[in-house]
This record gives C-alpha cells, sequence and structure tokens, in this order.
C-alpha cells in the first residue's frame, strides 16, 4: 500500500474520516516498510514522502481498512478543493475554497483557511462527489493568518509515485 505524507483519508457527513474512525476501532498496527521523498525536499514545495505500508495484523491492507482517495499529480488554480486534518484536536477540521498558486510560486497551492499547528501532512482534495471520494492534489506544508499552503504533487511527486512498489501500471 502507499500513502502521500498524510497518507489516505476519506470524510464522511457526519465530518469524521473512516481512517479516524479506524483508529478509534483499534484498526490499526500498520508500519511503514518504506519511506521515498525528494531529493530537493528541502526544496519550496517539495516537503513530500511516499510511505510504502506494510498489512495489518490480520493481513489486509490500510486502504482496504481504512478507504483511499485516488491520487492527481495535475493541481489546478480555482478547483474547488477540500482541506482536512486534525490541528491541535483529535476531531477532523474542514475547510474548502477555491485553490490558487498566486504566492510563494507555483510548487505550492494555497485556500482560504485557517487549520492551525498541527495540521501539516494533511491532504487537500478536489472532485469531491456525493460518495465522499475525490483526488489529492496536495499535502499542508504551512498556513498564515489568511492561507493554508500544500505543495501541490506534481511531476516530481509522480516520479516519487512511479518509483513505489504500487505503481505497477502506468502512471
Amino acid at each position: 500500500m502507499l500513502g502521500l505524507t498524510a497518507g489516505e483519508s476519506s470524510r464522511s457527513r457526519t465530518g469524521t474520516s473512516r481512517s479516524a474512525k479506524a483508529m478509534e476501532r483499534g484498526l490499526g498496527g500498520f508500519t511503514v516498510r518504506r519511506v521515498r521523498m525528494a531529493e530537493e525536499w528541502r526544496d519550496e514545495g517539495l516537503d513530500v514522502a511516499v510511505l510504502e505500508m506494510n498489512p495489518g495484523h490480520d493481513g489486509r491492507s490500510i486502504s482496504e481498512v481504512t478507504g483511499v482517495q485516488r491520487i492527481s499529480f495535475t493541481a489546478e488554480s480555482g478547483s474547488r478543493t477540500h482541506f482536512f486534518g486534525y490541528p491541535y484536536t483529535n476531531r477532523l477540521l474542514h475547510c474548502e475554497g477555491g485553490s490558487s498558486r498566486e504566492y510563494r510560486g507555483s510548487a505550492l497551492l494555497r485556500i482560504p483557511c485557517v487549520m492551525g499547528v498541527g495540521s501539516s501532512g494533511a491532504p487537500y482534495i478536489v472532485d469531491l462527489d456525493a460518495a465522499e471520494a475525490g483526488s489529492v492534489v496536495a499535502v499542508n506544508i504551512s498556513g498564515d493568518e489568511t492561507f493554508s499552503y500544500g505543495t501541490a504533487l506534481g511531476s516530481f511527486a509522480r516520479r516519487l509515485y512511479a518509483q513505489s512498489e504500487h505503481c505497477s501500471r502506468d502512471c
């Protein structure tokens, strides 16, 4: 199984993610087998890692237990973007708004949201449908008094994904 820093997340209408429900029920036990990260990870906007996960104690993958979101490597400005995180709390928080790349260069996506400290690595999801599935386009790295900023999953993230064992099909 593969995750992009924040792992996989999905939101229910009550505001509780499937992964949060799994943790509450004690369905964890997943360990990281391998970490892949960009050699230039310290460069502005390239702070992403791919985590290859071991199966849980019962042999199931993390995606079988928690659900999964698609990954998109082509984030576009102006898209309605949802941001989920657990900053300073054990309760899932949600923001949504139009994304832009008007600050700090094109490697970062920003949305009008003040999530708070502790939300680093949380997913930015577009095209969220009625079944609460969408595509992860960025992961949060910082924020200020008006916006949250996430590393857009571009060509460097696609390379990491392609190097992973998960990418046995056309990436």
